[in-house]
């Protein structure tokens, strides 16, 4: 699982959580920069954001990472309608060859979307059934994360303080 936000032209994952038990095989996604048109982190945030932002995201020079990345800005547009009437995104080996991974927005209150919590695997974990699973348990964990940003932290020029 991992947690991004929306940073300047991009997303950055900027928290990973891999699974505690010693057999458990996971993929570690990585620490840093998506772009917004690629990676189910950056397009929960991408597809929540407002017509203004995804029309500069749409027109600007998308690059094609694998032959599954999205650069054309119809298709584009309608998959951010889409993850916008489902809840979630999807990533199905945009970025890298047999790697998918599924993520959810996180709301927080008067500030929008700025955040995503996501999961990611192989192709051989992540079929559409297990996406599907995995995609309405994120929306799940991705309100309560909201819940508790909103009521737990104060929000302070962007940064977090955390309420005791």
């Amino acid at each position: 699982f991992f947690i991004s936000r929306l940073r300047r032209k991009g997303v950055e994952i900027i928290f990973v959580e891999t699974p505690r038990e010693s057999q458990a095989s996971f993929l570690h996604p990585g620490l840093g920069f998506r772009p917004l048109h690629a990676g189910s982190c950056a397009k929960a945030i991408a597809a929540h954001s407002s017509e203004n932002f995804q029309q500069s995201i749409i027109h600007s020079r998308l690059k094609s990472y694998t032959r599954s990345t999205r650069i054309n800005p119809n298709l584009l547009k309608a998959e951010f309608k889409n993850i916008r009437a489902k809840g979630y995104a999807e990533c199905i080996q945009e970025i890298d060859i047999g790697i998918c991974s599924v993520a959810a927005p996180v709301f927080v209150e008067n500030l929008g979307v700025f955040l995503s919590i996501g999961a990611t695997g192989s192709m051989r974990i992540f079929s559409s059934e297990f996406r599907l699973k995995m995609g309405n348990y994120l929306i799940q964990v991705s309100k309560e994360l909201g819940l508790l940003l909103n009521h737990k932290n104060i929000w302070n020029n962007g940064t977090i303080a955390i309420a005791s």
